[in-house]
């Protein structure tokens, strides 16, 4: 396989993985709080999300871990696939065996984005429906304390 090929073939999965970050962090109405991180490592030396201390503090950079790899050198962003990806082929050395790992190692990651997104919707539904039954509840009460007065 051509290593133009290959490139070309983890940036569309890290495009893929992009996307799915967008969707999980997301906010939800009512609002949900983010997964627990799990970290995968695409190849030697190269793991998504970041674990930098100073972008786990809180806050809003605390997002931006999501959409970063640690390496070596300075974060890998997300928002430039095609240069995350010649990272990760020259870190695999353009081994075929390496490469297919890296690239199945970020539709994993893709796949956990989008259940944990799911997730998240689940739970905003779950709260909805939970206050929709107390809303109700409240309104009982309030119908018999208006009986009680007449």
């Amino acid at each position: 396989m051509d290593a133009i090929d290959t490139t070309e073939l983890i940036a569309g999965a890290l495009r893929g993985l992009e996307m799915a970050v967008m969707e999980m962090l997301k906010q939800t109405t009512p609002p949900t709080p983010l997964p627990r991180p799990r970290y995968f490592r695409f190849a030697p030396g190269l793991e998504w999300p970041s674990r930098d201390p100073q972008l786990l503090e809180g806050g809003e950079n605390y997002f931006s871990g999501y959409y970063l790899l640690t390496s070596g050198a300075p974060a890998l962003s997300l928002h430039e696939p095609p240069g995350v990806a010649r990272a990760i082929v020259k870190a695999c050395n353009g081994r075929p065996r390496r490469l297919l790992c890296a690239l199945r190692r970020i539709q994993a990651a893709t796949a956990w984005c989008h259940a944990r997104a799911a997730g998240r919707r689940r739970a905003a539904q779950e709260i909805l429906r939970q206050q929709a039954r107390a809303a109700e509840v409240l309104r009982d009460e309030a119908a018999l304390r208006a009986l009680e007065g007449i």
